[in-house]
């Protein structure tokens, strides 16, 4: 089993989106833990924008990263995520961890990291 770190993120109707995702999260991985949702400003994000909304996933997978990664991006395009406007983020969810294999360390400086 793979152990892995997930980001969840919107500011957009983020009381929709993040509830679904984690349904769909929760049907497809052994969730070890969930951080409650926080709201924070946004940032390295160059548009207009509101409070985002964010919270991480410890979960376990026997899935491939390739394979996980690519649930991840569908979970997103369900959520109506639209590259050509990326002032609306939808739902952004991110593989943060593989294993011991930290694939994002600047994401690990955001505030809902701290909590």
């Amino acid at each position: 089993m793979n152990r892995v770190l997930i980001s969840l993120g919107s500011n957009t109707h983020a009381e929709a989106h993040i509830p679904r995702a984690l349904e769909s999260l929760h049907s497809a991985l052994a969730i070890e833990r969930e951080t409650a949702a926080i709201q924070t400003e946004p940032v390295d994000f160059p548009y207009p924008s509101g409070l985002f909304t964010n919270l991480l996933i410890l979960a376990y997978t026997p899935m491939s990263q390739a394979d996980l990664i690519n649930l991840l991006h569908n979970i997103e395009q369900e959520a109506g995520r639209d590259r050509k406007h990326p002032e609306l983020v939808t739902l952004d969810v991110d593989l943060i961890q593989w294993n011991d294999e930290v694939l994002k360390p600047r994401d690990m400086l955001r505030p809902y990291f701290q909590t």
